[in-house]
Order: C-alpha cells, then sequence, then structure tokens
C-alpha cells in the first residue's frame, strides 16, 4: 500500500503534520482551561468578598432589614442569576427572590443542599446550565457571638448562583473554535503539502517514468520539458542529453549495420562468383591433367621425349595444386548441414593454411607451427572447424604487420 513515494509522503506529512499542530493545541487549551477557571473562580471570590463585607457591616450595626437590601443590589449585577442565605436545614432565609423565602432549597434550587463541615466555600460549576454555584458557611465569629453568642459554630449558608458573562462565554467557547481552527488548519497545510508534492515532485516524476517507458519502446526521440531551473530541470536536460546521444548511437549502429549487410551481400555475390568460377576452372585443368597424363606415358615410352619429363611433372604438380584450391573453395562455400565426427585437428589447421597461402605470401607472413603432438582428435563439424581456423588465420593476417610471423601452438 505505501511502496509508492506519492503515498509514503502523504502518510508522512499527515503524521507531522498532525503532531505539529495537535500538541501544541492541546496544551494551549489546557491552559486556557486553567486560566478560564481561575479568573471565574477570582471573579466569584470577589463577589463573595463583597457580599460578606455588606452583611458584616449590616450585621454589626443591627440592621438585619439592611441584608435584603445589600442581596438585591448585588441581584442586579447581570452575571449573578440568585443570592440566597439558607439555614441550617436547608430553608431559605434571604433572596433576591422573595417568593424563596420560606420554601426548602430542593425544592427550587438546581443543586442540592449538602450541609459541610468545612468553612471554606465550595465552587462548583453546572456544564448544563453553565451556572457557577458558590455555596459558603457563616461563621459565628467572635464579634457576631455578641448577639448569636449562644448560637452554633455556623450561623446559616450562603448560595450564590452566578451566570457566565459574555466575556466568560467566549473564553469558555474558544477551546472548541480552537479545536476548529486546529482541524481547519490541518486540512489547510495537508492540502498545500499535496498541491506542492504533486506539482513539484510527483508531476516531474510521471513525466520521467513516461519518458522512459517510450525509451524502452525504442522512441529516442522523446524530450522533456527541461524548463525549471531547479534539480528536476538539471534532470529533465541531462536526460534530453542522454536521449539524444542513445539516438545518435542508434543510428550509427543502424548505418553500420547497413554497411555491414551491404558488405556481406557483396561478400556473398563473390563467393558465388568464385564458385562458379571454381567450377568453371575445374573442367579445363581435368581436360589439361589428362593431356598431360599422356604426355608423361608418351615421355616414358618414347626416349626422345625424355627431356620434357621433368617439365611435365612441374606443370602437373602445378595443376594440383590449383584443383586443390577449387575444392576447398567448393568445400567452403557450400552450406552443409552440421555433422558431429571425430575429425583431425591438425589436417584441419595444415589445410586451413595452405588455402591462405597466397594471402600470406602476398604480405611476406610467414607462419610458426608448433605442434607438440602428432595427432589432436576431437570430436566437432570439420566444415565448421575449418572456417573458424581460416577467420583466425585471416584476423591474425589483418592485426599483423607485413613481414611478421604468426604461430600456431597445439598441444594436449
Amino acid at each position: 500500500m505505501f511502496h509508492s513515494i506519492k503515498s509514503k509522503f502523504i502518510l508522512f506529512s499527515l503524521i507531522i503534520i498532525a503532531l505539529g499542530v495537535g500538541f501544541p493545541t492541546y496544551f494551549l487549551l489546557l491552559q486556557l482551561e486553567k486560566n478560564f477557571y481561575q479568573r471565574s473562580e477570582i471573579m466569584l471570590q470577589t463577589t463573595l468578598d463583597v457580599f460578606r463585607n455588606g452583611l458584616e457591616s449590616a450585621m454589626m450595626i443591627g440592621n438585619s432589614k439592611n441584608i435584603q437590601h445589600i442581596i438585591e443590589n448585588l441581584a442586579a449585577i447581570e452575571s449573578i442569576e440568585n443570592i440566597r442565605i439558607l439555614t441550617s436545614n436547608g430553608e431559605i432565609k434571604y433572596s433576591n427572590n422573595i417568593k424563596e423565602v420560606g420554601s426548602p432549597v430542593d425544592s427550587i434550587s438546581n443543586h442540592k443542599f449538602v450541609i459541610r463541615d468545612n468553612e471554606l466555600a465550595v465552587i462548583e460549576m453546572i456544564d448544563k446550565e453553565d451556572i457557577y454555584c458558590v455555596f459558603e458557611p457563616i461563621i459565628n465569629k467572635p464579634k457576631c457571638q455578641r448577639c448569636h453568642k449562644k448560637q452554633r459554630k455556623v450561623l446559616a449558608y450562603l448560595d450564590i448562583d452566578t451566570e457566565l458573562t459574555n466575556a466568560e462565554v467566549y473564553f469558555h467557547t474558544g477551546s472548541i473554535h480552537i479545536i476548529f481552527l486546529a482541524i481547519l488548519m490541518i486540512c489547510i497545510l495537508s492540502i498545500g503539502f499535496y498541491l506542492l508534492f504533486n506539482t513539484y515532485i510527483n508531476k516531474p516524476l510521471q513525466q520521467f517514468m513516461d519518458a522512459f517507458k517510450e525509451v524502452e519502446k525504442g522512441n529516442l526521440s522523446i524530450k522533456l520539458p527541461a524548463n525549471r531551473d531547479d534539480e528536476i530541470g538539471i534532470l529533465e536536460r541531462r536526460f534530453n542529453m542522454m536521449s539524444s546521444k542513445l539516438d545518435a548511437s542508434q543510428k550509427e549502429i543502424e548505418k553500420y549495420h547497413f554497411d555491414q549487410l551491404k558488405r556481406a551481400d557483396k561478400l556473398i555475390t563473390i563467393g558465388e562468383i568464385a564458385t562458379q568460377m571454381a567450377h568453371e576452372i575445374n573442367n579445363p585443368i581435368g581436360i589439361t591433367y589428362s593431356r598431360l597424363e599422356y604426355l608423361n606415358l608418351e615421355c616414358e615410352q618414347n626416349p626422345d621425349f625424355g627431356k620434357y619429363k621433368g617439365d611435365i611433372d612441374v606443370i602437373i604438380n602445378q595443376l594440383e595444386k590449383v584443383s586443390s584450391i577449387t575444392k576447398n573453395i567448393l568445400k567452403y562455400s557450400k552450406k552443409l548441414p552440421k555433422n558431429f565426427t571425430n575429425i583431425e585437428l591438425i589436417k584441419i589447421i595444415t589445410d586451413s593454411i595452405f588455402l591462405l597461402e597466397p594471402r600470406l605470401k602476398k604480405n611476406n607472413i610467414s607462419i610458426s607451427r608448433d605442434f607438440k603432438i602428432n595427432r589432436a582428435d576431437i570430436t566437432g563439424d570439420a566444415q565448421q572447424i575449418e572456417q573458424v581456423m581460416i577467420n583466425l588465420i585471416n584476423n591474425a593476417i589483418d592485426a599483423v604487420a607485413e613481414g611478421g610471423n604468426i604461430n600456431i601452438d597445439v598441444k594436449r
């Protein structure tokens, strides 16, 4: 699945983008949430301090009626929903809503009344209603005991419900916005990376792959745009140079091959002519040879012709050489089927040298024969082995300067 560069790039880019955006976003949300709760608690604590100071002032001057007035004034603040003072059994003694006075708080409040033994304020948030609930015991302090000397330590309980202000709502919902913003950034970065990769890497790679496929098919005239100044542009120009050189080399090879075919055709024609000439030469040689045999017989019978016998023997010897050459030409030109038999290699080498003797003499090249064995019996096709030997000697003649020497060594 992830074998191509494109799939690997997409996978690792998504991982890097997700980690690069996700971790900072996560820690930012943690910090925002912490700041949100700290800020809200500070504002609530300030409200409590204001109410507590006002309550103590009213009680010190013995004006209990002023308590209701303080509650109503504080409840007029936009963010405060309810302010209540509860008795130890949960009955509402004071409230900004006069109708609630005398009723149990459990029947009207959005939270249960639970008596706590500690003297600290307890702040809770009801997420469903976006309301902060503050519950604090009103302690019977020493300065309060002149009027409440015989009463218990906790005189009553203060219950304040505050709604989130618009600023706090925006602050609270900002985390959701940050999450959506992070997702949007991941999408934008992913799309941007993909477009960059597809434009500057994947598309040029695809062009290279298509171009190489065309080269494999034999189309060496293929060219890439090579209109960029970056590394891809350099590769495209190098590819174009390579394809141009390959195209030129292929044309040279085709021209050379065509020349070789023409030369082969000429050699075939020359071979056919030589074969015909050999056939034509053999006939007068045979007639001349038979006449010379007759003359040789006359020389033996007639003493007057004895002085010509030596000349006749020389002519017969030369005719035998000519006949041997024509026989070799005929044998070499025939397309015989492959026939693997036991053959004697030294004889084949000797015959090949004899066939090429005129060319050796013409180039003043001598052949040294170093035969370390008398016979070299092998299995093979005699005609093809002879062709190999003739080709090897011909190549040696071409490679050796005039007046040089060719050494043929045969050993076990």
